[in-house]
């Protein structure tokens, strides 16, 4: 793969820093790298992040100018920059005092560049004006694959190859439990309150793959989140996990899952080690679409589940408050202005609104109807069980993270059809006359779920925005 496009565009913007006496600022030959470094990143599927802190194994947190990870959020390299007048072995030799990774790691000051890999000098000190020289530095640096990246790579491979068996065989042991009296009843308890709070069309195949998702994600979404047991709290994620309990005991659900065992170990370690928020937002959706993907190809393709890039959603947003305020002299965060997401898949817009509400910092007048909004006038609807969790957890984090701590319920998540949007008081008499009454082992996602979903039904929109 040629970076000599990207490496050309380098190249200019040094030129023209010189020219204006900018190569003494660090800030601005920082950016111009991370810039090269961000442009080959989405030519081999990473991404990158500025000011990233990592924590040493002396517990001392440092930061990385530029940090460049893998799709799932595995750090791959880093880069630190200096002006073009320090020297570059006395930077090296005081970093690594200070206890940086030395695993996959460029300095440069705009002159020169050095590459470590696994702690050893890669060809001494190359010139950035060599364009040769500097492509093969930046093809080094580009091709290293770590331990943990090649674990994680191979036993992402197996689950692969292994979860559509393993699906089936899930398939057929609930199919057996339908069969016993006890599991029926709760079973079809289970699929009249999806009904009612959900969809009237919904079947025994969906109900049934809504436990199956459940049993082999839950996991996951506890280890990304460790601090937050998400299983206890959300409504949904509370009566599925108590279901499944209850229709698959402790050994039968360990029976399956200890045919992914290593997989989802992986997975767990390498989300407790991401301590970063957005990474843990972006580990969660890539683990989501893959394991769609492996879980149900035809469907992945069916549902598009392919979501629009975080700059696109930022500047839908922006563009949003300009034109409110230009055709109605308000403003996203204004009071009365009720927002709605109608298929939220994993909360991205929702996530970008409040960072977006957030980092305006016009003072505690407008936190406090930030806060209002999230509270009373933000509302998202989705329907696929995965994404659902997803959304949910990542907007309360968001919300947490913005305030310092404070954690607040997202009451505005509804877990519903946007197209079915009937209220169930609305829905035929033939239809409510059918069903079980919500009472027992599913109460509360009834009960929770669909008092969410009458309150949006009293709600006049304002705002509709997703994609």
């Amino acid at each position: 793969m040629s970076y000599r496009k990207e490496i050309s565009t380098y190249q200019e913007g040094l030129k023209d820093l010189a020219d204006t006496g900018g190569l003494f600022v660090e800030r601005d030959t920082e950016r111009l790298f991370a810039n090269l470094l961000g442009d080959i990143s989405k030519k081999n599927g990473y991404f990158i992040r500025s000011d990233y802190r990592h924590t040493t194994e002396s517990n001392t947190e440092i930061r990385f100018d530029t940090a460049v990870f893998t799709g799932v959020g595995i750090v791959y390299g880093i880069h630190e920059a200096k002006k073009h007048d320090v020297d570059l072995e006395t930077a090296i030799e005081q970093k690594k005092a200070d206890g940086y990774p030395f695993f996959n790691i460029i300095f440069e000051n705009s002159h020169h560049a050095i590459l470590f890999q696994n702690g050893k000098q890669y060809n001494g000190a190359v010139e950035v004006e060599d364009k040769k020289a500097f492509e093969a530095l930046l093809e080094k640096f580009f091709s290293y694959t770590s331990k943990d990246i090649q674990e994680y790579n191979r036993s992402q491979a197996e689950f692969f190859e292994h979860i559509p068996d393993l699906i089936k065989e899930i398939r057929l042991y609930l199919d057996e439990a339908d069969k016993d009296s006890k599991y029926k009843e709760k079973i079809q308890q289970f699929e009249n309150v999806l009904k009612k709070a959900i969809n009237p069309n919904i079947t025994r195949f969906e109900t049934r793959e809504i436990i199956v998702q459940h049993l082999l994600t839950i996991d996951i979404f506890n280890s990304v989140f460790s601090e937050f047991d998400f299983a206890k709290y959300n409504p949904v994620a509370q009566e599925i996990n108590e279901l499944t309990s209850s229709v698959l005991n402790q050994g039968i659900q360990r029976k399956f899952l200890n045919r992914v065992e290593g997989y989802l170990s992986i997975v767990k370690k390498t989300a407790q080690n991401i301590r970063d928020f957005s990474l843990k937002k972006q580990f969660l959706i890539n683990f989501y679409e893959q394991f769609y993907k492996a879980y149900n190809p035809k469907g992945a393709d069916r549902l598009g589940i392919v979501y629009t890039p975080e700059p696109v959603v930022k500047f839908m947003i922006e563009s949003t408050d300009y034109l409110l305020d230009k055709h109605f002299g308000k403003s996203l965060v204004d009071r009365g202005v009720d927002i709605l997401d109608p298929a939220t898949g994993t909360g991205t817009y929702i996530c970008a609104l409040l960072e977006y509400l957030f980092d305006q910092k016009k003072g505690k007048e407008h936190i406090t109807k930030v806060k209002n909004k999230y509270k009373h006038e933000i509302w998202a609807n989705e329907i696929s069980i995965l994404p659902y969790y997803i959304a949910s957890l990542t907007i309360e984090r968001i919300y947490s993270e913005k305030t310092d701590g404070e954690y607040e319920t997202f009451e505005g998540i509804i877990y519903q059809d946007t197209l079915d949007n009937i209220t169930y008081k609305d829905r035929p008499d033939s239809y409510n006359n059918t069903e079980q009454p919500a009472d027992g082992l599913f109460a509360d996602i009834s009960e929770a779920n669909l008092e969410r979903r009458e309150k949006l039904d009293k709600k006049k929109i304002s705002v509709i925005i997703g994609n």
